[in-house]
């Protein structure tokens, strides 16, 4: 069942806070010792304001007994759990309590991963207004044998402003939270940082996109190096969803071609022009409906086709394709995938010149043209 959230005030924290709240929650310590349990996250997957991070979150049992009634909280659900006062949840330098979720942050997903079949997790205090943002998490996972572990995907709808937040979740096991005595199995995270940052000329618009979601993102801070760019895929995102991201670069033509700055490859005869477009969607795998590009140049009205560069270009000089702008390459029933959908030029003597084309490759990588 989902509830509405609670009027629960949270508040953001400074770096120092943060790490002075690490220090006062030992690395791995359990309330009570009696199991050697841990919970961990991963590395999260970047962020800009209005995106999203996803995050692998790891239960394991470290130890020779089977673990019962094992279970994981966050958000407002954590925050509510009766803890024993001798082991607190993570404070501050002042001996406040960090809330589970930075403030402004919600969850949007959960995904077991390699985890008991018996895991049952939910969402509750939905945000007002929003989509897919929740306040509380808890996760049911059941029985989990010795030295063994289980794993979930996290994704949680970051705060509006560009930072460091600082987030935690609690694991319990056998009696569980626990108010009194000295048997409180449960313990908490001791890494849990991620960066938001505001996407502009040097810094990629990245987001996490759900199962059933279209990806869509355009470029931050308007016009750069005389470019602009868009990219979507084809069809809705299946399985967990994935992450994508995509920055204008600084150059072209550099020699050697690094994987951050191509070369023109060399039967174009040093006829590229521009800057490339750097995207990434689900890593590298093929992409549903495949990567939807839309690019716009300044200074130029007329280009003969576009470049798509793989991801292993810099060590595979073979390693692209080229979409010329010409009939046998236009997108349809039987070409889905490095073709061009549309591409025009300005008209006349306009100024600034422009000309704006939209193609499609499998997968990501980077896009560029030539005249």
């Amino acid at each position: 069942m989902i509830h509405r959230p609670s009027k629960r005030a949270v508040s953001l924290l400074s770096s120092a806070a943060i790490v002075a709240a690490l220090l006062l929650v030992p690395a791995g310590a359990n309330a009570a010792d009696t199991r050697s349990v841990s919970i961990s996250f991963g590395q999260f997957s970047a962020a800009t304001t209005g995106g999203r991070t996803a995050v692998t979150v790891t239960l394991a049992n470290n130890g020779g007994q089977t673990l019962n009634h094992l279970a994981f909280a966050g958000g407002l659900t954590a925050d509510n759990l009766p803890y024993n006062a001798a082991y607190a949840p993570p404070k501050d330098s002042q001996g406040n309590r960090i809330p589970s979720l930075p403030a402004g942050a919600s969850y949007a997903a959960i995904f077991p991963l390699a985890a008991p079949t018996s895991t049952v997790c939910s969402l509750t205090n939905a945000v007002p207004g929003k989509d897919n943002a929740y306040l509380g998490l808890f996760c049911d996972v059941g029985q989990l044998d010795a030295m063994t572990s289980a794993s979930y995907l996290l994704v949680i709808n970051v705060p509006s402003g560009a930072g460091d937040y600082y987030t935690w979740l609690t694991a319990s096991w056998n009696e569980g939270w626990s108010t009194t005595g000295s048997n409180a199995d449960y313990t908490f995270t001791t890494n849990g940082s991620f960066s938001v940052g505001t996407a502009s000329c040097n810094v990629a618009t990245s987001s996490y996109f759900l199962p059933a979601e279209i990806v869509s993102l355009a470029s931050g801070g308007g016009l750069c190096v005389n470019q602009t760019a868009s990219i979507g895929s084809g069809e809705a995102l299946a399985g967990v969803g994935g992450g994508a991201s995509l920055g204008i670069d600084k150059t072209f033509n550099a020699l050697p071609e690094t994987s951050s700055s191509p070369s023109c490859p060399s039967e174009l005869h040093g006829k590229c022009f521009g800057v490339t477009v750097s995207a990434t969607v689900l890593g590298g795998l093929p992409v549903p409906g495949g990567v939807q590009w839309t690019a716009h140049w300044e200074g130029i009205k007329s280009l003969s086709g576009v470049v798509h560069f793989g991801d292993n270009y810099a060590n595979d000089s073979s390693d692209y394709t080229l979409i010329p702008f010409t009939k046998s390459y236009q997108c349809s029933a039987t070409r889905i995938t490095n073709c061009w959908v549309s591409f025009v030029g300005s008209k006349g003597n306009a100024s600034p010149l422009t000309f704006d084309a939209t193609f499609v490759t499998p997968n990501n990588g980077r896009g560029g043209g030539y005249t």
